[in-house]
């Protein structure tokens, strides 16, 4: 998927760079930039809270975990002990609790998984769109033609930008816009 995105982005660019005589005879010179989505994330205040409530989110359910793994742990404990001088029976009884017990939780962990999962998605997605929007009236007030995404990170198929002039990177503008915006309360949710 990501091989298609890379060749998509390349012919993208390809066709921008030979539009034909006549538009670019129409003075549309073709002005580019670059923006780095991953630093935006981990660097803008946006992200920066995002991340922290996830943090948060993360440390409440691994607590409510724990806590039913202190339950279990005790009715494990309890049979132990009933084991020897409680009738079959009641021991039967028991194991079954325990059973439950160990299905609820193992339950509970895949939930808490698919949650923060969930909670992650949303969140970036949220600053993803935040920033797409920041990046389209910054571009048309700026008369950039194309804005395209540079990803430093090693990538097994690497990334549709393989060198961009350093220059050409309007990731510290985006970013200090972004937190101007984020500060003044015209974004989504707040620290």
């Amino acid at each position: 998927m990501k091989k298609i995105m890379a060749v998509t982005a390349v012919l993208v660019i390809m066709f921008a760079i030979t539009m034909n005589k006549e538009t670019r005879a129409q003075d549309t010179a073709l002005k580019l930039a670059v923006v780095n989505m991953q630093t935006i994330l981990n660097k803008s205040e946006a992200g920066v809270a995002a991340v922290k409530m996830l943090k948060a989110l993360a440390e409440k359910e691994t607590k409510a975990l724990q806590e039913k793994q202190k339950a279990l742990k005790k009715l494990e404990t309890e049979f132990e002990k009933q084991r020897i001088v409680s009738k079959p029976a009641v021991l039967e009884k028991k194991e079954r609790e325990i059973i439950r017990a160990r299905r609820e939780l193992e339950l509970s962990k895949e939930d808490t998984r698919r949650n923060v999962q969930r909670t992650q998605a949303r969140e970036t997605q949220r600053v993803v769109n935040e920033v797409r929007k920041l990046l389209a009236e910054y571009a048309k007030i700026n008369g950039y033609t194309m804005v395209l995404e540079k990803n430093d990170n090693a990538s097994p198929i690497g990334s549709a930008v393989l060198f961009a002039d350093p220059t050409l990177d309007i990731t510290a503008d985006i970013v200090q816009l972004y937190n101007k915006q984020y500060r003044q309360g015209s974004l989504g949710p707040r620290r």
